[in-house]
């Protein structure tokens, strides 16, 4: 149970300033749905509609295409019931242990050039702490061997 590690529970957040979207590992498909949905209708930092800077090339309308679009997207991977309770980030690291399971949420975080902050094992062993912590883009998860073991 990780409710009790407070980065890994974090809800997810738009920040209109840098333009960015956070989620702990542990947020169900469906929050991190509805925060896109939110941010697409966010004004930017400069008092405009149009979401975050990644959400749209287009910035002169109040809805920002792209991230409605992620969203969008989003609602149509597995079920009603599976997006309720399954992670984005128990959705990669099953994409990760097992790369030949075709994984949207990969494809979709990849798209938009998504990171990662991730500790590795040794920064267990270490007590945490910080040590071991990196971030890397969702192509490199898979190869740093951080992923469960099946």
């Amino acid at each position: 149970d990780v409710s009790g590690v407070p980065e890994l529970a974090a809800a997810p957040a738009f920040h209109p300033a840098s333009g960015e979207l956070s989620a702990g590992a542990a947020q169900t498909l469906e929050a991190l749905r509805s925060a896109l949905a939110a941010a697409a209708e966010a004004p930017l930092s400069d008092g405009r509609g149009g979401g975050p800077p990644w959400a749209s090339e287009q910035r002169g309308g109040a809805a920002a295409p792209a991230a409605a679009a992620l969203a969008r997207h989003l609602g149509r991977v597995a079920t009603t019931q599976v997006r309720a309770v399954g992670s984005w980030a128990g959705n990669l690291a099953l994409a990760a242990a097992h790369p030949a399971l075709p994984s949207d949420v990969a494809v979709l975080l990849v798209g938009v050039g998504a990171s990662l902050t991730v500790i590795d094992r040794t920064g267990l062993r270490r007590g945490g702490g910080g040590g071991g912590l990196r971030t890397v883009s969702v192509s490199e998860y898979r190869c740093l061997g951080l992923a469960p073991r099946p």
